[in-house]
């Protein structure tokens, strides 16, 4: 008993492990395929990207686009940036809690189809 219940929360450590990882890379990836809106001179001061929430803003004023236009993620080293840790963190547990929600589903529905193949199995090899 105790070994099945060890080995079980291992497998639920190690999904959850898996899934933080994932969370965290979609969280870090998000900048590199936001776009923000920037339809004046102001608003290039702090272009605003990340997903869900914002999290990394970049001082683009020293670019010269026909506005209005979509600013993405610029060079780091041509532009000021700035990272709200707070906001990263929001949007890592946001994210992190959908995917488990979505793997919690997933993983519940595969054992339902699982559990009513075998009864179906079951019921087709009692009949003669």
């Amino acid at each position: 008993m105790t070994t099945g219940r060890a080995a079980r929360g291992r497998t639920l450590l190690l999904a959850a492990l898996g899934v933080l990882v994932v969370a965290l890379l979609l969280v870090v990836g998000s900048p590199l395929v936001d776009t923000d809106v920037v339809a004046d001179r102001q608003q290039q001061t702090s272009v605003n990207l990340g997903l869900p929430l914002p999290w990394v803003h970049q001082d683009q004023s020293a670019a010269d686009p026909p506005l209005p236009t979509q600013s993405g993620l610029s060079s780091p080293w041509e532009h000021v940036t700035s990272i709200s840790p707070g906001a990263f963190l929001l949007d890592a547990v946001v994210v992190f809690l959908v995917l488990a929600l979505v793997a919690g589903l997933a993983v519940a529905l595969v054992g339902r189809v699982r559990s009513a193949h075998r009864a179906s199995g079951r019921a087709v090899e009692e009949v003669p």
